[in-house]
């Protein structure tokens, strides 16, 4: 079935993203004019600049409140004078102590007396939130993350008092999602700070804590998502898309995440003895990547965020080991769609890469161009990318297979010939090399490669991308002219394979 055209847009024309954007800093911009002439505490004001946190502006539009000393010194010293008011709010009892403490409260049917309280509910997440998320944007992660985790606890209590207001139940189910966000980002950040290398088996048989925080806070953010939310609404406005492809970017993070939290250990031999590596766990590796198309399916048209997941796609390509090189080439062309048609209108949003992510698009940049000079004398559907261990958390990849399919002009000088083939390992700068090795992959020994094996990589890959097309024309309806070049193309290159 043929995919409608929609009409180039000119560069002239307003962007979505851009002019969202130019919302969130007028808001902004009164939020502080507001702030400058008030100094008291005011639980209309400060619930609004609450907002910009938990609906994740970005940190560019923020930073111009939370960077500033004087404006963080007086939402600091407001709140902390308006929580003195009430003694029994002493936030040094604990999550669990406090709800009980508004729970004797609430057997009272009179109705202001439930307003009084959810008062006090809205003052205390508005003063965690916002003193966590402070420590948040000054990268004190540990602290963060438990500070947020801490607003996690109290909802939770105080979700089992019997509160019938439906405005409080959503703003609350708002909180959920965007806390666990903030966490599981302070858990990965400091992760990736610290990361530890793991050059002995020890290591890698001890169990991750980790790996059950970013669960809990994964199942967290589903649960308290509205399922009307995660269907493909055409009728979704410019903010619920934003906000939406933050849920699914954060998702994404969260299952690359828990690819290496929950990896598999493998014993492989190098030229210089044996030695241990890890595998990213597969099935969350999967999970990376759909979410990450997802999110892109949800960007707005000059969203630079659009760049950031497509290089997670290309990262867990990487990572997942024996895809096909056309897989991979696609995602780069769609990549590379994005950096030249809408170059001009991202509104560049910064956002941390850590050295993995580096090292496997250097992989797939030089793969990528190595592919469009030889693909003509291979087939497509046959030439597969190299399996992929850790050696860190970091990264440090190194590529390992067991046989060898050599590229025109490749480089073998510093291989060991012998019954015509190579013996060696394969570091990240020999690209589509493919080599026999020594691997324990759960005691068992895997020397080659059944047919059904390689199908079974090519229909997942292309699955990936039918996935992708799937979901931008849910969301976006049409592909523009450029788009619709790249998607022709494929399907051509494809039905010559066949």
């Amino acid at each position: 079935m043929p995919v409608p055209i929609q009409p180039h847009i000119s560069k002239k024309d307003p962007i979505q993203y851009r002019i969202l954007v130019c919302s969130f800093t007028e808001e902004i911009r009164t939020l502080i004019s507001r702030l400058k002439k008030n100094d008291r505490y005011d639980q209309t004001l400060y619930m609004e600049l609450l907002t910009p946190v938990l609906l994740m502006y970005p940190m560019e539009v923020i930073q111009c409140i939370f960077n500033n000393k004087s404006y963080r010194n007086k939402i600091v010293k407001c709140l902390g004078n308006e929580i003195n008011k009430y003694p029994e709010l002493d936030l040094r009892m604990g999550p669990r102590r406090i709800s009980k403490t508004i729970g004797k409260d609430i057997n009272s049917n009179v109705k202001s007396n439930h307003k009084f309280l959810i008062t006090k509910i809205n003052l205390i997440l508005i003063m965690k939130g916002i003193e966590s998320f402070i420590l948040f944007f000054h990268q004190e992660y540990l602290e963060s993350l438990s500070s947020f985790r801490w607003c996690l606890q109290f909802i939770s209590y105080i979700k089992r008092l019997p509160f019938n207001e439906t405005e409080h139940q959503y703003f609350l189910k708002n909180c959920n999602i965007s806390f666990a966000m903030y966490c599981s980002q302070c858990q990965i950040s400091d992760s990736k700070r610290n990361g530890t290398q793991w050059p002995i088996s020890n290591y890698l048989n001890t169990p991750l804590n980790e790996s059950g925080i970013l669960q809990s806070l994964l199942y967290i953010i589903l649960e308290n998502t509205d399922p009307s939310m995660m269907m493909f609404d055409k009728r979704c406005s410019s903010f619920e898309k934003f906000f939406l492809g933050k849920i699914f970017q954060h998702i994404g993070d969260i299952y690359e995440a828990l690819a290496v939290f929950n990896g598999q250990r493998s014993e492989y031999e190098s030229l210089d003895g044996k030695t241990f590596g890890l595998h990213a766990a597969n099935e969350y590796v999967e999970g990376m990547i759909k979410n990450y198309i997802l999110a892109i399916s949800m960007k707005l048209e000059g969203d630079s965020t659009v760049l950031y997941c497509l290089d997670k796609i290309i990262e867990g390509l990487i990572l997942y080991g024996d895809i096909h090189v056309e897989i991979i080439t696609f995602f780069m062309r769609l990549k590379k769609y994005y950096e030249l048609y809408e170059n001009d209108d991202l509104l560049i949003e910064h956002l941390e890469y850590d050295s993995l992510t580096f090292e496997c698009l250097d992989i797939a940049r030089k793969t990528f161009q190595k592919w469009e000079n030889s693909k003509e004398s291979f087939k497509g559907s046959v030439i597969q990318m190299p399996d992929t261990l850790l050696r860190s958390q970091r990264g440090a990849l190194v590529m390992v297979k067991n046989d060898i399919t050599e590229l025109p002009g490749s480089n073998i000088e510093d291989g060991t010939k012998k019954d015509g083939k190579y013996k060696r390992e394969i570091t990240e700068n020999l690209i589509i090399r493919k080599s026999r090795f020594v691997k324990k992959w759960n005691n068992e020994r895997h020397w080659q490669k059944e047919e059904k094996y390689i199908k079974k990589h090519w229909d997942l890959g292309i699955h990936w991308i039918n996935f992708w097309k799937n979901c931008y024309l849910e969301n976006n309806q049409l592909f523009n002219r450029e788009l619709m070049t790249l998607w022709a193309d494929f399907e051509g290159e494809i039905a010559g394979m066949e």
